[in-house]
């Protein structure tokens, strides 16, 4: 099995979740136990979230040296057997948000706030647990604190972007109509809004415009120019360049995005790290000091 190059958060985030699978075999680390166990997960994960699962355990069992676990976890599929009734319900994702769609939607609504949030959606990419705590810092420039930090620095990504007048006018119009929202609870309001929005304007599409379909069009007009990845990245307040491949598609960008960083690339250089080889004789001795095998 060749090594996929995964980032060093990635190898973190993947240790965790192996750790908590683990836990549920009780203290049986047969291939048959894991099999199992992994196959029982499906009733309570989405084949998504699963999957993302079954990628953890491969790549901890085979930073372990255990080749043929890997490989037998690895092959597993989500079950057919779980029945339709039984499985998550999931949410239809578009990643692809048309300039008249915008429009449409934003001039459907007569929730202030709703409006606002739609503004900081489509002109800076934010997250929507980011979209309460952007701070406009003049000069047309906006400090986007990430949702996805984490304590130890080893995810995510505060971010300064710099966008045209008419959109930095527009966008710090939007901050200070959201400015009384409570963050805690402002973000599911304002989802819900778009929701109700959505079905009165589209009410037979099944697949539904979010503000996560802003981020994905961000992402794919940042891919149909000639910025440079690691940009790219820090726009989208990613720590690698791997991050942002998940989001987009250059096919349906405008080719012509009006936002940049707002710091120099040394900065970004600094901050944004390329995709990286893992070491495995080092995650190895780590594993050894860990885990009683």
């Amino acid at each position: 099995m060749q090594a996929k190059q995964l980032s060093p958060s990635t190898i973190r985030q993947y240790t965790g979740l192996a750790k908590k699978f683990y836990l549920g075999l009780n203290g049986d680390r047969s291939l048959d136990s894991m099999a199992v166990h992994l196959k029982s997960l499906a009733y309570i994960h989405k084949p998504d979230v699963w999957r993302k699962l079954r990628r953890a355990v491969t790549y901890d069992q085979q930073a372990k040296g255990y080749i043929k676990p890997s490989k037998r976890i690895a092959k597993q599929q989500y079950p057919s057997t779980v029945l339709p009734s039984d499985r998550p319900k999931l949410r239809c994702k578009v990643k692809r948000v048309k300039e008249e769609e915008f429009t449409k939607l934003y001039q459907s609504t007569t929730n202030g706030n709703l409006k606002a949030a739609l503004v900081l959606s489509k002109y800076t990419g934010c997250r929507p647990a980011e979209m309460l705590h952007i701070k406009a810092l003049g000069n047309n420039k906006f400090f986007i604190p990430s949702a996805k930090k984490t304590e130890d620095g080893l995810r995510g990504l505060d971010r300064t972007i710099k966008l045209n007048l008419k959109e930095a006018k527009t966008v710090g119009q939007a901050l200070k109509i959201l400015a009384s929202l409570d963050p805690r609870k402002g973000k599911t309001s304002l989802q819900k809004a778009l929701e109700r929005a959505t079905k009165k304007v589209w009410p037979r599409r099944k697949k539904r415009i979010t503000f996560y379909s802003f981020r994905h069009q961000m992402a794919s007009n940042l891919k149909s120019t000639n910025v440079d990845l690691k940009t790219r990245s820090y726009i989208m307040g990613h720590q690698s360049t791997t991050s942002i491949s998940s989001y987009g598609d250059m096919r349906y960008g405008t080719g012509a995005p009006d936002i940049t960083a707002g710091v120099s690339y040394q900065e970004i250089d600094s901050k944004v790290r390329e995709f990286e080889e893992p070491n495995f004789d080092k995650i190895k001795a780590i594993h050894a000091k860990q885990y009683v095998q």
